[in-house]
């Protein structure tokens, strides 16, 4: 999508400079792109910075689901808004279900 936006004769240089950007800087100015790429940008260059970023925290998992659980301040964080950590991972879950991008939520 990027080479084709670059080289496409009806792409003004504004959008063609864009396209010569790191993706995670396009994806900043995504109102900026011409519209027939927007979609095709949005959803596959956001799907590669997910993974790009999803894989640069992965660690080793420990022996049970409880020590996975996150502690401190997340936890108590997640407690609080979500009333306990199950409900949490089952409205997380629910809101991946049927997501393009094969489920990819983040909580921020």
């Amino acid at each position: 999508a990027l080479n084709a936006m670059a080289t496409d004769e009806t792409s003004d240089d504004q959008s063609k400079e864009l396209a010569k950007l790191p993706i995670e800087v396009i994806l900043t100015q995504i109102q900026r792109i011409p519209e027939k790429y927007q979609s095709t940008l949005r959803n596959n260059g956001g799907g590669y910075v997910n993974h790009k970023l999803f894989f640069s925290m992965l660690r080793k998992p420990t022996a049970t689901a409880t020590e996975n659980q996150p502690t401190g301040p997340l936890f108590d964080a997640i407690e609080n808004s979500f009333g306990s950590f199950d409900r949490f991972k089952e409205m997380f879950t629910s809101a991946s279900v049927n997501l393009f991008g094969s489920g990819w939520v983040w909580l921020y």
